[in-house]
């Protein structure tokens, strides 16, 4: 019910569920993939559904600010923000899924 609300709220037309876990074939490039910095045009929303995850983010100062997200989370980045996903917590410290969010 909270993930439909905030869909509602934000306008979100689309999503997308991540699997990050050592067992998946695409494991590696999945990790590659995330942990280059990059930024969007339009704002980012995170929902942790379960597990629990790193956010790296830069600050006014050009430095970056790591920020830990955990079961039921809810991270909403800023337009242009340049950012990347660090691989998550191992799965027995229970970090393997994120669900993405977008417009």
């Amino acid at each position: 019910a909270r993930l439909e609300a905030i869909k509602r709220a934000k306008n979100c037309h689309g999503e997308d569920t991540l699997f990050i876990h050592p067992d998946n074939s695409d494991h590696q490039s999945m990790l590659k993939k995330f942990w280059r910095e990059h930024k969007h045009p339009d704002e980012e929303i995170r929902y942790f559904e379960r597990g629990t995850g790193y956010f790296d983010v830069r600050d006014a100062h050009d430095s970056w600010v790591r920020i830990e997200l955990m079961d039921q989370d809810l991270f909403v980045l800023p337009t242009n923000t340049h950012h990347r996903f660090p691989a998550p917590r191992a799965p027995e410290d229970g970090g393997d899924t994120a669900q993405n969010l977008r417009r």
